[in-house]
């Protein structure tokens, strides 16, 4: 089962299918913030403040990348630091649920399909049929991990602040 959320409210689970990919966005406060707290009320995790220098601060430790605060500011001072898909494998919700593990943050759209067409070639040499998650239980998510990504140049996005 697959999966494909425009963000991460995860309104279509992407957590909980076999592949799921999210759409995300890291904000960045830019130098032009006013301080202004529109975007401390918008933020549904509530993980923006302002500082004594009357700059907004993102705590990343509790952001979800969901980019409510770039579209809410009416100064234009939230930016975007990356964009992309963060892709989860190995979820489900039947006799034996599962969480999936997300293996990868911010691939653009031709890397993100990459890691599907590489998650399925897996099964292609796979000697039984079984669902994702039972098969990253059998061979270990390292090594699931590796044939999923093969071919795909993964993006460190740093979670600090630069003002």
């Amino acid at each position: 089962k697959l999966s494909v959320a425009g963000c991460p409210n995860s309104c279509v689970f992407p957590q909980l299918r076999d592949f799921g990919l999210m759409a995300v966005i890291r904000p960045e406060i830019l130098e032009n913030c006013t301080g202004c707290d529109v975007c401390t009320k918008a933020c549904p995790v509530e993980c923006i403040t302002i500082n004594e220098d009357k700059l907004a601060v993102i705590d990343y430790s509790r952001c979800t990348d969901c980019a409510v605060c770039n579209r809410c500011c009416p100064f234009d001072a939230i930016g975007e630091r990356a964009k992309g898909y963060n892709i989860f494998v190995g979820g489900n919700v039947g006799k034996f649920p599962r969480f999936a593990d997300k293996i990868a943050e911010f691939l653009d759209e031709e890397d993100a399909l990459k890691a599907l067409d590489n998650t399925l070639e897996f099964f292609d040499d796979y000697p039984k049929v079984v669902r994702i998650g039972k098969a990253i239980d059998e061979v270990g998510l390292e090594k699931f991990k590796k044939a999923a990504l093969k071919g795909i140049k993964l993006k460190k996005v740093k979670k600090w602040q630069k003002l």
